[in-house]
């Protein structure tokens, strides 16, 4: 119990138990089976491992991984890209400007907002909104309240691409779908 901050590298033991806040200007790793109760910061990037819990939010400017069947309750914020791998869960908004990738089995209970790429690879869940403002790919169904896609190109720029949205699965969508690559 107590807060855990150092400006190296930190590595939460497997099946260890920390209550208090973890910082670090290096990378963050949460161990298989431990537990996280409070925020997780880092200059560096945070992976939160097979098993793991973090209850609390994890923000970083590196990037963040949240492993298979890990469970993340609070908001992912980093400017770096966001991994989450199959069967994981996230009860909180994924916010980057960086790329998301979201795998199979997913829940994410909150909004996904990407300056980057945002990349489903199969059936995920999603009670908020999707937002990408680059490239989705999405190979899987998804269900989510809203999905936008959307760049806008108001000045022209040499060898900048525009928006692909391909999508090979089915979407549900609670409110609206919007598909927009207005130049």
């Amino acid at each position: 119990t107590g807060n855990v901050s150092t400006s190296g590298n930190v590595v939460v033991s497997k099946d260890a138990i920390v209550t208090g806040n973890v910082s670090s200007s290096g990378n963050v790793v949460v161990s298989k089976d431990a537990v996280v109760t409070g925020n997780v910061s880092s200059s560096g990037n945070v992976v939160v491992s097979k098993d793991a819990v973090v209850t609390g939010n994890v923000t970083t400017s590196g990037n963040v991984v949240v492993s298979k069947d890990a469970i993340v309750t609070g908001n992912v914020t980093t400017s770096g890209n966001v991994v989450v791998s199959k069967d994981a869960v996230v009860t909180g908004n994924v916010t980057t400007s960086g790329n998301v990738v979201v795998s199979k089995d997913t829940i994410v209970t909150g909004n996904v907002t990407a300056t980057g790429n945002v990349n489903v690879t199969r059936e995920i869940s999603v009670s908020g909104n999707i937002k990408g403002l680059a490239n989705a790919t999405i190979s899987g169904n998804v269900s989510a309240a809203n999905v936008n896609a959307s760049v806008n190109y108001k000045t022209y720029v040499v060898n900048k691409p525009a928006i692909n949205v391909v999508f090979t699965g089915n979407i549900v969508a609670s409110a609206n779908i919007s598909l927009d690559n207005e130049k």
